[in-house]
């Protein structure tokens, strides 16, 4: 039994000395149609480079022999020297968990990787039926194609202010004071590979009172 104590005590000294490290993730975003680059940190050389992508081989390098495999036959590259990992053109079949063994040692970081559309063709439209110069607040909509482009935020400006918060829903309540009492009104999509501005559409509820800011 006290044999046994000692052989427990070991294993739980190696846990916590790092002998079972877990990774370390990093949620990666790339555009449709665009190129995956992912780099390692490694210090050393380095003669043994395995990439894993779903715990499916994508390259293996022995010092002499590179062999891709399946889909990334053709279209992923190796850098020797540094271990970073270039896959051209992709689409949603490469988006998943890539990891990477260096010199016969799992790499502590593995990454997430999102293949997304980019955002498309931002405008405004109104949803308040009568939304008059005078009034307070009025409902808009910022429309977009966004399809396949998520995570996307959606945020507004009036004429040349600073934009304001990014929001999760396309439908925002905007208050004219909040605006600075603008002539027009602009909507931004955003997501983590693009984004796009539409075109300004008059403010309803501009009063005609120019805003003047002194500066001190």
């Amino acid at each position: 039994r006290i044999h046994l104590t000692v052989q427990l005590l070991v294993v739980l000294q190696l846990a916590l000395l790092g002998g079972f490290v877990s990774a370390t993730t990093t949620k990666r975003y790339f555009a449709v149609s665009s190129d995956i680059s992912l780099s390692p940190t490694y210090d050393g050389a380095i003669n043994r480079v395995i990439w894993y992508h779903q715990s499916n081989m994508v390259v293996d390098w022995d010092g002499d022999t590179t062999t891709y495999f399946s889909q990334f036959k053709d279209r992923a590259t190796l850098n020797y020297s540094t271990a970073q990992l270039t896959i051209r053109q992709v689409d949603g079949t490469y988006a998943g968990i890539y990891d990477v063994e260096i010199n016969q040692r799992k790499n502590e970081e593995n990454y997430d990787v999102s293949v997304i559309e980019r955002v498309l063709e931002a405008t405004v439209q109104q949803e308040t039926l009568v939304c008059r110069k005078g009034d307070t607040s009025c409902n808009f909509t910022c429309k977009a194609k966004v399809e396949g482009a998520q995570p996307v935020t959606y945020s507004w400006k009036g004429d040349d202010g600073p934009w304001g918060k990014e929001l999760g829903d396309k439908t925002a309540t905007l208050s004219n004071e909040e605006l600075k009492n603008p002539q027009k009104i602009f909507c931004r999509v955003k997501n983590p590979v693009s984004e796009a501005v539409s075109e300004p559409v008059n403010n309803a509820m501009y009063d005609g009172k120019i805003l003047t800011i002194v500066g001190t």
